[in-house]
């Protein structure tokens, strides 16, 4: 389905709108003439290429849709799930899918359009297809080392290709509409009947001119999550931003008292090689923050949520970010996890304060005690993330 699940379409309705949107789907396939066997192996001959350039058309629709409104907060493409690339078998696949594409003249979406409208060969390409799909089933146990080899996890095609997204729309687009043209003037030399599909002069070059100079722009945008991580960045280094802040003898103390309207979120950095989790604390970094994965932790609106980092800086840097995301009742540790070492891990500085101020040196050497026994508790539990069951979907 997408992002839209489940901030926007509840989970209740979520296969209704599916169907809704099944429905659509094949209406505009078939209205695209997408149940005509002929216009499908027109691409195979160069007598039709709508096929092509419908292709071509979903994706930069959706690379200029996604990149729009995630400009606008509507949506997070970390969220969007991605299908994991298993190479030599996707390979091996997309062989026998076209050569079942060439022979029986439909993909799987386009042979049920037809045969919902009734066309006798597209009945037969669907129990040809549930036949394949059994046989495969059957068979797997003798497969399955192959097709579980050559993982390449949930790769992008920019990724792949060592390239940024802006590049990549620069890229995309002006070939999508240099395909366009190309195929059009092979389908006027294959077949004279193609005159329905070319390019007329004036206004297709017009938008074709359009959208290539919007491509340009959005070839300049950055992603809205690092767009706000800088922006965090900037606001953290003013001197004069105010912060609310918990030192590391109220945090020690609320949580030896299990306090349920506190929740720590250690800030976890690349170069940080800070091991030590507070117990109860969920492990976050700044990248996930940013996405809507931190939602799922920082989303409650009356909990206090204390970040914590190996230094107030980077805590600084997390206040901001959150705060841009939207999130309220933020703290920071004052001086960041180091001061909370010294005050209450550090046996030697808790035996110096013992001999000025006795009662807070026990409390220092009690919760040095309880707090590490709870530390060494917690390792065994399963430390909390930001992650959350990305939206699948696809053709």
């Amino acid at each position: 389905m997408g992002p839209l699940v489940p901030d926007f379409i509840g989970e209740e309705f979520n296969l209704i709108a599916a169907l809704l949107i099944g429905i659509a789907f094949g209406y505009i396939l078939e209205q695209a003439g997408f149940s005509s066997s002929k216009r499908l192996a027109g691409v195979f001959y160069g007598y039709d290429f709508t096929v092509l350039r419908v292709f071509f058309t979903a994706g930069v629709t959706a690379a200029v849709g996604i990149i729009l409104l995630e400009q606008f907060s509507l949506i997070d493409a970390e969220f969007i799930f991605i299908n994991p690339t298993w190479l030599y078998p996707a390979i091996a696949g997309g062989v026998i899918m076209g050569f079942g594409f060439i022979i029986g003249g439909y993909c799987p979406g386009t042979s049920i359009c037809a045969a919902a409208i009734g066309k006798k060969d597209a009945m037969i390409f669907v129990l040809g297809a549930l036949a394949g799909v059994f046989l495969f089933a059957e068979l797997f146990p003798y497969m399955v080392n192959f097709y579980e080899s050559s993982s390449l996890g949930a790769v992008r095609v920019y990724d792949s290709l060592g390239i940024s997204r802006g590049l990549f729309i620069i890229i995309l687009i002006p070939v999508a509409v240099a395909a366009f043209y190309f195929t059009t003037k092979i389908e006027k030399k294959v077949s004279t009947e193609a005159d329905g599909h070319s390019f007329k002069g004036g206004r297709h070059f017009a938008f074709a001119t359009i959208l290539i100079a919007v491509t340009l722009v959005l070839a300049l945008l950055p992603e809205k999550n690092e767009q706000m991580l800088e922006e965090a960045s900037v606001l953290a280094a003013d001197p004069a931003a105010v912060y609310k802040v918990m030192d590391s003898d109220e945090l020690a103390f609320r949580l030896l008292e299990g306090d349920h309207t506190m929740q720590v979120f250690q800030i976890k950095m690349q170069n940080d090689r800070d091991s030590l989790l507070l117990p109860g604390a969920a492990l976050l970094d700044l990248k996930t923050l940013a996405a809507k994965e931190g939602s799922v932790l920082l989303g409650s609106t009356f909990t206090k949520k204390v970040l914590v980092a190996g230094d107030e800086q980077t805590e600084k840097e997390a206040y901001q970010l959150a705060s841009l995301m939207g999130y309220r009742n933020l703290y920071i540790l004052k001086g960041g996890m180091e001061e909370f070492r010294n005050s209450i891990f550090a046996r030697e500085n808790i035996e110096i304060i013992r001999q000025s101020d006795l009662v807070l040196g026990e409390f220092r050497s009690d919760a040095c005690t309880r707090i590490e026994t709870m530390i060494m508790a917690a390792k065994a539990a399963p430390v909390k993330t930001g992650a959350v069951k990305k939206v699948k979907g696809g053709c």
